[in-house]
């Protein structure tokens, strides 16, 4: 029983590792870019893990074959759009990148932060206003 667990959970591992790779590939960085997307991908994968092991019977083949059969398993995954960047906030005038704190380049006197480097709300956000 419990080499039969260990010889599911090592079909899990391959599965998995192979459905990673396949997703990160499409992914201009090749990597999760928030831990909220790793844990979306993962439960994808898990969901289609417990369905793919529903309808078929892995104890009667080989290694080569199951990992042929993982390759052939067609997941469809979400595109994810949204990536974290690393923005680097320039004032080009002066010639120099700004900080939260800096006074704001549009010389509105605010800190940039406050300014034209605040986050958006969720309001502005929906409505359009940028």
């Amino acid at each position: 029983m419990e080499a039969q667990k260990s010889s599911i959970e090592d079909d899990y591992q391959a599965f998995l590792s192979i459905q990673v790779e396949r997703y990160l590939k499409r992914k201009t960085q090749q990597r999760f870019c928030s831990e909220a997307e790793k844990d979306v991908i993962n439960q994808i994968i898990a969901d289609s893990w417990t369905e793919y092991r529903q309808t078929r019977n892995l104890s009667q083949i080989d290694t080569e074959q199951k990992i042929r059969s993982y390759y052939s398993f067609t997941l469809v995954f979400p595109y994810f759009v949204a990536e974290e960047e690393c923005i680097i906030s320039f004032d080009f005038r002066n010639k120099c990148s700004l900080e939260g704190g800096d006074e704001c380049f549009c010389n509105s006197g605010v800190p940039y932060r406050q300014c034209c480097g605040g986050i958006k709300s969720l309001k502005d956000l929906l409505k359009g206003s940028f």
